[in-house]
């Protein structure tokens, strides 16, 4: 699959499910926690049609991809004992859709 950035704290790629081949967009995002070393981690996956459709969102700064769904979230703050993780289908808000 395509590999759009391979950093120690930021990774982005085109993934595809072995079972049903589903393509998503998968980004892992690490904010450096200088002081106290418990870095932030925020994992998300994006459902998509086309790897053109991942390319385009390989474009978008982290903090867009929060406005795609539906969109499989996971969630490390620092302040947490374990990651959260759930799917965010929000349809009340209009975003853009990518299926």
């Amino acid at each position: 699959m395509e590999v759009y950035l391979d950093d120690d704290h930021e990774k982005r790629k085109l993934l595809k499910c072995e079972q049903c081949q589903q393509l998503y967009y998968y980004e892992f995002y690490e904010m450096i926690d200088w002081v106290n070393g418990n870095d932030p981690q925020y994992r998300t996956w994006v459902p998509v049609a086309t790897k053109e459709d991942a390319d385009a969102l390989a474009l978008c700064p982290p903090h867009e991809l929060l406005a795609y769904y539906p969109r499989l979230q996971n969630d490390w703050p620092a302040n947490a004992e374990r990651p959260h993780s759930w799917w965010n289908r929000d349809t009340h808000t209009p975003r853009p859709t990518l299926l």
